[in-house]
């Protein structure tokens, strides 16, 4: 026989997959549980430091840079939209290098295009880099700089 759930032990469960914001512990809270016992957990959490919007922004931005980098503009939006504020993301997101990281972006790809001339390089380099958020200087910057490491390595 199955025992009733509590919210605590939603709420851990919830947190195990990955770090969340609080919002998003809400959200999934509110789904089984009053207003009244959601806020009562989230409040036991986070003096627990179970959850931390400003850890998970952090959590966030480094797994971002890590496996899928992402523009500011970009990371600013996602963060926002998991229920950061502002004020939290904007002092993280200060010590990123946009030029670097779409660099570090196109870096992961560039063997897709190895074979392809300098148009379609571009053009497909161009166009990944502005999917994630670049600006179009950074874009068109890096591919330049990424055909010419190409050209260079000596295909």
């Amino acid at each position: 026989m199955k025992q009733n759930k509590t919210p605590w032990d939603v709420a851990l469960r919830f947190l195990s997959y990955r770090a969340r914001s609080v919002q998003e512990v809400r959200q999934r809270l509110l789904k089984e549980f009053t207003k009244t016992d959601t806020d009562l957990t989230l409040d036991l959490l986070k003096s627990k430091n179970f959850l931390n919007d400003q850890n998970f922004a952090e959590y966030w931005i480094e797994l971002r840079e890590k496996h899928r980098p992402r523009s500011r503009k970009v990371l600013e939006q996602e963060l926002y939209n998991l229920g950061v504020e502002r004020e939290t993301i904007a002092p993280l997101l200060e010590a990123l290098d946009d030029y670097k990281t779409a660099l570090r972006s196109g870096e992961k790809i560039i063997n897709r295009y190895r074979r392809m001339d300098e148009k379609d390089f571009m053009g497909k380099m161009f166009r990944y880099l502005q999917q994630h958020g670049f600006s179009y200087e950074i874009s068109r910057n890096v591919s330049v700089q990424l055909w010419g490491q190409l050209t260079d390595s000596g295909d």
